[in-house]
């Protein structure tokens, strides 16, 4: 029988990974099946919002808080449903700003037109516990009905715009659009998964199964210039709707999951100095792999939030 209750953790250490299993409350709050969801950490909280199959989940907005102690085997999860007022979506994609640096915002990605139309950008205040739908100056960006990727960096949200061309900007703190034509040109695959950088590029590793990981894209923000670094090692096989996450040192990339028809190791890192490709060592029981979850950094923690194994749906 599929458990619907699971989540994972995995400790960012730096000689080897630490899996362990938390189980989420389930009463009285159910957890809903879903992959292609957002999962936004503010403030030790775990955000999750959306996620396919919509018609299921519906308005379905909660938070889990690891800023107190918790037992692994029953995390608490805070509902805050009823103050939701988007439709059911998935693909979207989020990321913090504002001037305080306090507020959500949800570029919505797919959702039906069964339900009421919302607006392309959304905001959630998480001082407030209160949505809006900002004016933003500038031209809108045309979001693409696929994975949406956004990144914040010194208050503005980079959103590449998959064409090989340009770049949006989102200025979260001015809310105005910008437009950017870096230097080069770097055709990156629909889905690839953005990481920032300490110097604050970007890397962009493929998520779309299509290229190799022999080579990643790299953002310089400052700059504005695309460049390709090439890996060597033990290169992961292509993949579909893996994760990554910056090293707690800033020295590595930790990918995990994904699917590949080839590969039982689920778990890789790459060396942000030399780019090199290893799998760690790891203790515990590993995770099934999965694909189109989130992977967030919280404390000394990698969380893995649901996601779709094979053709069934997990957490």
């Amino acid at each position: 029988m599929l458990q619907i209750h699971r989540v994972y953790i995995i400790t960012l250490w730096f000689l080897f990974q630490l899996f362990i299993e938390i189980n989420c409350q389930i009463s009285p709050y159910v957890l809903k099946e879903r992959h292609r969801h957002t999962a936004t950490l503010f403030d030790k909280k775990l955000y999750i919002l959306g996620g396919f199959p919509f018609e299921e989940i519906g308005n379905e907005f909660f938070y889990i808080d690891f800023s107190v102690s918790f037992n692994t085997q029953n995390l608490k999860v805070n509902d805050l449903s009823n103050i939701n007022t988007l439709s059911p979506h998935y693909k979207s994609g989020s990321a913090i700003g504002g001037v305080n640096n306090d507020t959500l915002f949800i570029l919505i990605g797919i959702s039906s037109d069964e339900y009421p139309k919302m607006k392309s950008i959304n905001t959630f205040n998480f001082r407030s516990n209160s949505w809006s739908f900002p004016k933003i100056a500038g031209t809108p960006l045309l979001f693409l009905s696929y994975e949406l990727t956004a990144i914040n960096h010194n208050g503005k949200i980079d959103i590449y715009n998959y064409n090989g061309v340009d770049t949006n900007i989102l200025d979260t703190t001015n809310l105005v659009w910008k437009s950017v034509r870096p230097i080069g040109k770097e055709n990156i695959a629909l889905g690839s998964t953005p990481i920032l950088m300490p110097d604050n590029n970007i890397i962009y590793l493929d998520s779309s199964g299509t290229r190799s990981l022999a080579e990643v894209y790299i953002y310089d923000t400052v700059n504005n210039s695309w460049s390709t670094r090439t890996t060597t090692g033990t290169i992961p096989p292509k993949r579909i709707g893996g994760s990554a996450v910056l090293g707690l040192d800033g020295k590595r990339v930790i990918t995990f999951g994904g699917f590949d028809s080839t590969s039982q190791d689920h778990l890789h890192e790459l060396n942000l100095i030399n780019f090199e490709w290893r799998i760690p060592k790891s203790s515990g029981s590993i995770p099934k792999s999965r694909s189109h979850h989130k992977a967030n950094v919280i404390g000394n923690y990698m969380v893995l939030s649901f996601g779709k194994y094979t053709f069934k749906t997990i957490i």
